[in-house]
């Protein structure tokens, strides 16, 4: 599946250099983030394992600010890139969208393959226990 249409991600004065939001389009969870006054975007999902990245709600960050930081297994991504340097998904990255800025308004750009639905380790693990 995709992204069927152009689709407001969200306005400028929503993200303040440094920080992070979850976003939803089309269903699915995003992160966005302003780093050196660009806005970027990425599908809220860790290439290693499917799961969700944050620790909370709009919580994506390590201790230092300086990566994006996957709360299930600590691997660590650069902001502009979305580039795992540490962590079991080393020079992977994360799956970043396409956006296009109409005034104060970013969008998401029409075409993009949505995301995997995130994995649900817990449930997995208490369906696999439920089966022995």
């Amino acid at each position: 599946m995709s992204v069927t249409e152009r689709t407001l991600l969200c306005r400028d004065d929503q993200l303040a250099e440094g920080a992070t939001l979850e976003l939803e389009c089309h269903g699915a969870s995003v992160i966005a983030l302003r780093h050196n006054g660009e806005l970027h975007a990425y599908w809220n999902s860790c290439p290693h394992l499917s799961v969700p990245l944050n620790w909370g709600p709009n919580r994506f960050l390590d201790p230092s600010k300086q990566y994006l930081q996957c709360a299930t297994h600590g691997a660590l991504f650069e902001l502009g890139d979305g580039r795992c340097i540490s962590g079991p998904c080393q020079d992977d990255q994360l799956a970043r969208l396409i956006l296009e800025r109409d005034g104060d308004h970013h969008y998401v750009v029409a075409g993009q393959p949505l995301p995997e639905q995130p994995s649900n380790l817990r449930r997995e693990a208490l369906d696999e226990i439920a089966r022995q």
